[in-house]
Protein backbone atom coordinates (compact mmCIF):
# COMPACT_ATOMS: atom_id res chain seq x y z
CA UNK A 1 0.00 0.00 0.00
CA UNK A 2 1.12 3.26 -0.64
CA UNK A 3 2.60 5.91 2.40
CA UNK A 4 -0.49 7.77 3.44
CA UNK A 5 -3.11 6.04 1.55
CA UNK A 6 -5.33 4.01 4.34
CA UNK A 7 -7.78 1.39 2.64
CA UNK A 8 -10.39 0.22 5.65
CA UNK A 9 -12.33 -3.01 5.22
CA UNK A 10 -14.28 -3.98 8.78
CA UNK A 11 -16.66 -6.63 9.49
CA UNK A 12 -19.69 -4.85 11.04
CA UNK A 13 -21.53 -8.17 11.34
CA UNK A 14 -20.62 -11.64 10.12
CA UNK A 15 -23.00 -10.81 7.20
CA UNK A 16 -21.94 -7.04 7.19
CA UNK A 17 -18.81 -5.45 5.48
CA UNK A 18 -17.45 -2.21 4.59
CA UNK A 19 -14.74 -1.54 2.12
CA UNK A 20 -14.00 2.40 1.86
CA UNK A 21 -10.91 3.90 0.03
CA UNK A 22 -9.90 7.71 0.25
CA UNK A 23 -11.13 10.01 -2.71
CA UNK A 24 -7.21 10.67 -3.08
CA UNK A 25 -5.95 7.38 -3.60
CA UNK A 26 -4.40 7.14 -6.81
CA UNK A 27 -6.11 5.03 -9.70
CA UNK A 28 -3.24 2.40 -9.82
CA UNK A 29 -3.15 1.81 -6.50
CA UNK A 30 -7.32 2.01 -5.74
CA UNK A 31 -7.11 -0.78 -8.33
CA UNK A 32 -4.90 -3.32 -7.16
CA UNK A 33 -5.84 -3.33 -3.21
CA UNK A 34 -9.32 -3.56 -5.44
CA UNK A 35 -8.41 -6.73 -6.49
CA UNK A 36 -7.06 -8.22 -3.42
CA UNK A 37 -10.60 -7.55 -1.80
CA UNK A 38 -12.13 -9.48 -4.55
CA UNK A 39 -10.03 -12.01 -4.07
CA UNK A 40 -10.45 -12.78 -0.75
CA UNK A 41 -14.59 -11.52 -1.29
CA UNK A 42 -14.82 -14.55 -3.70
CA UNK A 43 -12.60 -17.10 -1.93
CA UNK A 44 -14.27 -16.56 1.68
CA UNK A 45 -17.89 -15.88 0.60
CA UNK A 46 -17.66 -17.55 -3.24
CA UNK A 47 -20.73 -15.65 -4.93
CA UNK A 48 -22.96 -15.18 -1.54
CA UNK A 49 -21.59 -11.54 -1.22
CA UNK A 50 -23.40 -8.80 -2.81
CA UNK A 51 -21.56 -4.97 -3.30
CA UNK A 52 -23.36 -1.82 -2.85
CA UNK A 53 -21.08 1.22 -4.34
CA UNK A 54 -21.70 4.05 -2.33
CA UNK A 55 -20.14 5.93 -4.46
CA UNK A 56 -20.25 7.16 -8.84
CA UNK A 57 -20.87 4.32 -10.86
CA UNK A 58 -17.14 2.22 -11.14
CA UNK A 59 -16.32 -0.01 -14.23
CA UNK A 60 -13.65 -1.61 -12.50
CA UNK A 61 -15.65 -2.57 -9.67
CA UNK A 62 -18.52 -4.13 -11.48
CA UNK A 63 -16.19 -6.26 -13.93
CA UNK A 64 -14.40 -7.87 -10.89
CA UNK A 65 -17.74 -8.72 -9.21
CA UNK A 66 -20.92 -10.34 -10.22
CA UNK A 67 -23.36 -8.35 -7.86
CA UNK A 68 -23.00 -4.83 -7.59
CA UNK A 69 -25.61 -2.23 -6.70
CA UNK A 70 -24.68 1.02 -8.06
CA UNK A 71 -26.04 4.30 -6.65
CA UNK A 72 -24.43 7.06 -8.24
CA UNK A 73 -23.93 8.87 -5.26
CA UNK A 74 -22.27 12.36 -5.74
CA UNK A 75 -19.42 13.12 -3.70
CA UNK A 76 -20.39 16.06 -1.38
CA UNK A 77 -24.21 15.66 -2.07
CA UNK A 78 -26.34 14.08 0.57
CA UNK A 79 -28.33 11.11 -0.86
CA UNK A 80 -32.51 11.71 -0.42
CA UNK A 81 -34.67 9.83 2.16
CA UNK A 82 -36.14 8.02 -0.41
CA UNK A 83 -32.90 6.72 -1.78
CA UNK A 84 -31.47 5.64 1.42
CA UNK A 85 -34.61 3.62 2.45
CA UNK A 86 -34.65 2.10 -1.02
CA UNK A 87 -31.01 0.86 -0.44
CA UNK A 88 -32.26 -0.40 2.91
CA UNK A 89 -34.64 -2.61 1.56
CA UNK A 90 -32.35 -3.76 -1.66
CA UNK A 91 -29.97 -4.73 1.44
CA UNK A 92 -32.78 -6.50 4.28
CA UNK A 93 -33.66 -8.28 1.05
CA UNK A 94 -30.76 -9.74 -0.22
CA UNK A 95 -29.65 -10.75 3.54
CA UNK A 96 -32.54 -12.35 4.31
CA UNK A 97 -32.90 -14.29 1.13
CA UNK A 98 -30.56 -16.85 2.18
CA UNK A 99 -28.22 -17.23 5.20
CA UNK A 100 -25.14 -17.20 3.63
CA UNK A 101 -25.59 -14.34 1.76
CA UNK A 102 -22.83 -11.46 2.49
CA UNK A 103 -23.09 -7.58 2.16
CA UNK A 104 -19.92 -5.20 1.31
CA UNK A 105 -20.56 -1.35 1.14
CA UNK A 106 -18.42 0.23 -0.98
CA UNK A 107 -16.95 3.93 -1.06
CA UNK A 108 -13.99 5.50 -2.43
CA UNK A 109 -14.46 8.96 -0.79
CA UNK A 110 -13.85 8.02 2.74
CA UNK A 111 -15.90 6.80 5.48
CA UNK A 112 -18.76 9.14 5.75
CA UNK A 113 -20.89 7.30 3.10
CA UNK A 114 -20.52 4.23 4.34
CA UNK A 115 -21.61 5.05 8.27
CA UNK A 116 -24.73 6.77 7.42
CA UNK A 117 -25.77 3.61 5.21
CA UNK A 118 -24.37 1.10 8.50
CA UNK A 119 -26.56 3.78 11.05
CA UNK A 120 -29.46 3.64 8.26
CA UNK A 121 -29.85 0.04 8.01
CA UNK A 122 -29.50 -1.17 11.52
CA UNK A 123 -32.24 1.48 11.99
CA UNK A 124 -34.38 0.26 9.06
CA UNK A 125 -34.19 -3.31 10.61
CA UNK A 126 -34.49 -2.97 13.67
CA UNK A 127 -38.12 -1.08 12.57
CA UNK A 128 -39.23 -3.44 9.65
CA UNK A 129 -37.32 -6.79 10.98
CA UNK A 130 -39.48 -8.85 13.30
CA UNK A 131 -37.66 -10.42 16.83
CA UNK A 132 -37.11 -13.69 15.72
CA UNK A 133 -35.02 -12.14 12.42
CA UNK A 134 -32.84 -9.84 14.11
CA UNK A 135 -30.31 -12.30 15.35
CA UNK A 136 -30.68 -14.60 11.75
CA UNK A 137 -29.36 -11.32 10.79
CA UNK A 138 -26.05 -11.03 12.88
CA UNK A 139 -25.23 -14.22 13.61
CA UNK A 140 -26.37 -16.81 10.79
CA UNK A 141 -26.79 -20.36 11.60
Amino acid sequence: MEEGYRIDLDYITERIITVSFPQACPDQTYLQHLRDITQMLKSKHGHNYMVINLSEKNDSLTQMNPKVLDTGWLDLLAPSMEQMYGVCKIMDNWLHSHTQHVLVMHCQGGQGRVGVMVASYIHFSSISASQVAVPTLMYPE
